[in-house]
Formats: structure tokens, C-alpha cells, sequence
């Protein structure tokens, strides 16, 4: 896979070609802060920009997140961030960059990542405030979860086993509550 194009529109969006290795263009996009976002959520090294933006470019090929290691409902940010790097990983390993030729408003620029860089936003203020909207949003996410799973009606096996239960007790002659307590014309 070569970048092969690289652009942006307007002030808010990078743009990204990639020669796909049967020849195909692939093209991705997105917001200009999303290096600073992917920092924050995953508390990455903001000096290691040539990595962040790498693996912005291949989390758009990427596997989703395994179930219950995604930057929401991950323990951690920890766990979150090798989940993250994993699935980075498996795209990277299916569609290794080759080359980083470009053309378009980048033609004069040898290094590609160089010109998203230059184009994306990184301000480590804007960092600790993104940080602290990812710390709040993980704590939203968790109540919502543990609100749902409160609230959350029996399931069909549930209900089921619930009607079995009740039925091999009555078949004992056993008429109570699904609690075992005695109903009241029976005490």
C-alpha cells in the first residue's frame, strides 16, 4: 500500500490516498484533530508523532474492537490502548506501506507524514482537555451500563427457566413462590 495523495479541505479535514497493492484507491479522511483526540483517549506519547499518525491512517482498516476492550467499556485506558494497537496491527500486517510517494497539494513534500503532521492540530492543552472529556465520557459510559444492565428485563432463557422451575414444583405439589416462600392460601 502507497499514500499516494494527500489534501486537505477546507480547515477541517486531511485526506488521505492510499494505492491499495491491486491497484485500487482507497481514500480516508480525518479531522485535523484527530492526532490530539487519539493522544488523549489513549494516553499516547505526543512526541511520537510519526506513530499516531500512522496508526490513525490504518485504524480506518482495522478490525473492530474485541467486546469489552474498547475505548467505552474497556477496564482501563490501558487495556483500551493495546486493544487499539492490536487492531492497528492486524491492518498494518494485511496492508504493509511500501511506499510513501504522494501527489497533490503534497507533491513537494518527501515524507508524507510530515505534511499530515504539519496540517494536523497538536496543542498539549487542547490534550489535558481532551483527556479529561475521554475520563468523563468512560464514567458516563460505565453508569449507563450498569443503569441498563438494572434495568434490563429477563431474558427468553430467563423466563424460561423460571417457568420450568415452577412447573417441576408444581409437579411436586409444591405450590409456592418462585422465592420457595409458601403462597398464602397454602400456609
Amino acid at each position: 500500500m502507497d499514500i499516494e495523495y494527500l489534501d486537505t479541505t477546507d480547515e477541517e479535514r486531511i485526506v488521505v490516498g492510499l494505492r491499495m497493492e491491486d491497484g485500487t484507491l482507497h481514500g480516508c479522511s480525518f479531522a485535523r484533530d484527530t492526532v490530539e483526540w487519539r493522544i488523549a483517549e489513549y494516553d499516547l506519547d505526543p512526541d511520537d508523532l510519526d506513530a499516531v499518525v500512522e496508526a490513525v491512517i490504518y485504524e480506518q482498516m482495522a478490525p473492530p474492537a474485541e467486546k469489552g476492550k474498547g475505548l467505552a467499556d474497556a477496564p482501563d485506558i490501558a487495556t483500551a490502548r493495546e486493544e487499539w494497537k492490536r487492531r492497528v496491527g492486524v491492518a498494518k500486517k494485511a496492508r504493509p506501506l511500501t511506499a510513501k510517494r504522494t501527489r497533490g497539494v503534497a507533491e513537494d513534500v518527501s515524507e508524507p507524514f510530515a505534511f499530515i503532521k504539519g496540517a494536523c492540530e497538536v496543542n498539549p492543552e487542547a490534550i489535558q482537555i481532551k483527556r479529561e472529556l475521554v475520563r468523563q465520557g468512560r464514567e458516563r459510559h460505565a453508569v449507563r451500563r450498569v443503569l441498563a444492565e438494572q434495568q434490563r428485563p429477563p431474558s427468553r432463557l430467563d423466563r424460561l427457566r423460571d417457568q420450568l422451575a415452577t412447573a417441576d414444583r408444581m409437579k411436586k405439589g409444591r405450590h409456592v413462590n418462585a422465592d420457595d416462600t409458601p403462597k398464602p392460601d397454602q400456609a
